[in-house]
């Protein structure tokens, strides 16, 4: 059934530039909190504790998914309907989705716990990292539904606020454990842990004032809301995080720690570069879309979605190129000479963490008509093909076989998104636009190979000439592209 139709749309554009303004800021910082952590990390722990640091935080990551349990998909997607129902349904909502989050997070930490006790005597540095990352989950979980609620509520600097605060402090705290205390996975976990706690506290403190949750309870009816829409697409999101990160288990089982670390270092920053690129507009975007739909149509929705996305391929095109460019300089300052080979990877990994990045819109197509168990069928059938891409690319090629079945299995993704979307959400990306932009990198990175390095020093010349070629991308840009110049006067009259 076609939703309502209306003769405005719900996406007011004024208040969208806004919050995804604020998003970007937030991501901007939350970046470089990452890559002030990063030399750190890598420099005060040993390559084969950076690769149990990463495995363990990836564990966490999926942890963290199996105790939401559908419960953060089912606030953002339900929200605005139980806001229409008035304050006390939408009190009560909050309160069961943060109760059943918690409850489940709760069941996942105590099978952490006992798998921590089984391998303690063995593994006695392995059983600490699980005790943490048992407590890190239930953190995790609750700080994610706050997080889901200000998204919802529309309160875009509640949510940088408390997320950039959060993560300087676990900065912060890493610099003095693994400084004065303890130079070991052990000790990076601990700060995370105590960052999560204050995020958590913080997040919880805001919602409990202003009357959003009192008590956190549980409800029957909720965990049945959850499970028939929200479990689905967490299903979706567990599977997409072994897609993401799945990698990394049989890297660390085939190669060893060492090469874990040697592939996490430039996927992690590829990864914090499309964060600050997409992100932003994500967060400000889904909240949007679902509105759009209810209040607007599937003309209106499909409309804004092609437009938004010829915008973001416009800019992360020369974007893209740039960082391919200055890749080896980037991780060599960032992550030290010790990690400067592992800079090969970049352009394998790249193209599928973009193609993920940009999956929010595609997928849209799916979610808006609550089709999860349609997602969850395509992440986890992808997620399924990359671990035998993996199993069969890895013992041949190393580390570049890993970083192909990345890149492979999220075009598969988004193309299988898109074919199954389409019917509803009808994606119109103008390719005219797409083409200048593709001249824009290519002149770009012309240019740039033509002056060469300006110093022997990477900051200087990375500080340098990286400013200097996006300058170059986007005064490009803005002399053939009309449609470029009318946004950027939207956003600087905002």
């Amino acid at each position: 059934m076609s939703p309502p139709t209306g003769e405005e749309s719900a996406v007011r554009p004024a208040r969208l530039l806004t919050h995804t303004g604020i998003y970007f800021s937030s991501q901007v910082l939350l970046v470089v909190a990452s890559l002030i952590a990063m030399p750190i990390t890598t420099r005060l722990l040993p390559t084969d504790q950076y690769g149990l640091l990463s495995l363990v935080l990836a564990s966490v990551s999926l942890l963290s998914i199996a105790g939401t349990a559908g419960f953060g998909e089912t606030t953002l997607r339900l929200y605005a309907e139980r806001r229409r129902r008035g304050a006390a349904a939408l009190r009560s909502f909050c309160e069961a989705m943060l109760g059943g989050a918690l409850v489940t997070s709760l069941v996942v930490a105590s099978c952490v716990l006992v798998a921590a006790a089984w391998w303690g005597a063995e593994q006695p540095e392995y059983a600490r990292c699980l005790r943490l990352a048992a407590a890190l989950t239930v953190l995790n979980v609750g700080a994610g539904i706050a997080r889901q609620i200000f998204r919802c509520q529309g309160r875009p600097l509640a949510y940088a606020a408390s997320e950039v605060g959060g993560r300087f402090l676990t900065v912060v705290l890493s610099v003095v454990i693994l400084v004065f205390f303890e130079r070991t996975a052990v000790g990076a976990i601990l700060a995370v842990t105590l960052g999560a706690a204050a995020l958590f506290g913080a997040r919880l403190a805001d919602l409990w004032a202003n009357g959003t949750v009192g008590r956190p309870r549980l409800s029957l009816s909720a965990f049945a809301v959850a499970t028939r829409y929200g479990l689905p697409l967490s299903i979706a999101a567990a599977s997409n995080f072994l897609l993401s990160f799945g990698d990394r288990f049989l890297i660390g089982r085939l190669l060893g720690l060492d090469a874990v670390a040697s592939y996490s270092i430039p996927y992690d920053l590829a990864d914090r570069f499309v964060e600050v690129l997409l992100t932003p507009i994500g967060l400000a975007v889904m909240p949007a879309f679902y509105e759009s739909w209810a209040g607007a149509g599937r003309e209106a929705t499909s409309e804004f979605a092609s437009r938004l996305l010829t915008s973001l391929l416009a800019i992360v095109i020369p974007l893209s190129a740039l960082f391919l460019y200055f890749g080896d300089s980037v991780v060599t300052l960032l992550a030290s000479e010790r990690y400067a080979p592992a800079a090969a990877l970049i352009p394998y990994l790249l193209p599928g963490l973009l193609l993920c990045g940009l999956n929010f819109i595609v997928v849209a197509g799916l979610t808006v008509e609550k089709r999860s168990v349609r997602v969850a069928a395509h992440v986890l059938g992808v997620a399924a093909l990359n671990l035998v891409l993996n199993v069969l690319l890895i013992p041949r090629f190393g580390l570049p076989g890993a970083a192909v079945a990345t890149t492979v299995a999220y075009a598969v993704l988004v193309a299988a998104n898109f074919f199954a979307g389409r019917a509803t959400l009808r994606l119109r990306p103008d390719w005219r636009i797409i083409a200048k932009a593709t001249g824009a990198a290519l002149l770009v990175v012309v240019v740039l190979r033509w002056i060469g390095p300006i110093s022997s020093l990477r900051p200087l010349d990375l500080g340098v000439r990286g400013p200097f070629g996006a300058a170059l991308a986007f005064a490009s840009l803005w002399a053939i592209e009309p449609e470029l110049r009318r946004s950027a006067r939207l956003v600087w009259n905002r």
